[in-house]
């Protein structure tokens, strides 16, 4: 994997994975190790936890398409190394301000969704919304930022989503020195 070439997304986003379809997995060890090191690198790489997320739920029989779904997401980790989110501090002078995404389609997968707790949640936003601690406004489908983490995307929406997200180039960020009219 060392030398594999690097790929633009983490999930091809026509990726149906399922519980059936390819032979067992010869190896299921390997790959609970892989996804678990996967699941750790969520932390510093958010944009992969859709795709490491969606393997977790193969890890008690996992296929061999689940393993090449998985090295792919190897393959866009060894491609973007040189990539990272930008942290700076918040402005003493002005107020701190927070803007937030979701996904309104989050309980239509019938195979993880939690509706029980559904209801609640509505009735917490519902809550909010009335008391105007929080004000709701809609965002159409191609600018919505939390699609990157939240579904396999093609590599034109995924790329763009991503710089929406800040992750930078970080050869991109460092600069070039000026040179004088006496150089």
């Amino acid at each position: 994997m060392s030398n594999a070439n690097g790929m633009p997304t983490p999930m091809v986003s026509s990726s149906k994975l399922s519980k059936v379809g390819s032979d067992v997995m010869s190896d299921s060890t390997l790959f609970r190790y892989v996804v678990g090191a996967l699941q750790y690198a969520t932390l510093t790489r958010p944009k992969i936890s859709f795709s490491v997320n969606k393997f977790c739920q193969f890890l008690s029989n996992p296929l061999e398409d689940h393993w090449k779904a998985v090295k792919r997401i190897l393959r866009y980790l060894s491609g973007t190394l040189h990539q990272g989110l930008i942290i700076q501090p918040a402005s003493v002078r002005q107020p701190l301000s927070w803007l937030g995404f979701c996904d309104d389609d989050w309980a239509s997968d019938p195979n993880d969704r939690r509706t029980k707790h559904m209801e609640l949640d509505i009735f917490i936003v519902r809550e909010k919304v009335l008391n105007k601690s929080l004000v709701v406004a809609h965002v159409p489908a191609q600018d919505q930022w939390t699609d990157a983490l939240t579904k396999s995307l093609s590599a034109v929406k995924f790329l763009h989503l991503r710089d929406k997200l800040r992750v930078f180039n970080k050869q991109s960020l460092i600069d070039t020195p000026s040179t004088s009219k006496g150089e």
